[in-house]
């Protein structure tokens, strides 16, 4: 089962890494990327494994702290973030919150 939530992880993770340094779509660099700051939300555990849990939210915080290497990148807390955990707000809600 971790290899399938890896698997995800990975390409989340590639996706995320694509709009920021390529946010237009275009041959743009990464110094003219739009985005600013970021906030990781918590995954979730879609497997039936209530241990796995932990698996999730280290995968949570390691992109975190991944993120958090870029320079011009302001990434929101794992503290401030793990409040939406299992939360039925939609993404523009916790966006102005």
């Amino acid at each position: 089962m971790r290899l399938g939530v890896a698997g995800g992880v990975a390409a989340v993770l590639l996706a995320a890494a694509w709009f920021v340094w390529n946010p237009r779509g275009d041959s743009s660099t990464a110094s003219e990327a739009q985005i600013r700051s970021l906030a990781v939300l918590p995954f979730e555990n879609v497997s039936r494994d209530p241990d796995e849990d932990y698996f999730v939210d280290g995968m949570t915080e390691a992109l975190i702290s991944d993120l958090a290497r870029i320079r011009s990148l302001k990434v929101i807390s794992r503290t401030s973030v793990m409040r939406y955990k299992a939360t039925n707000k939609s993404i523009p809600e916790i966006a102005r919150s």
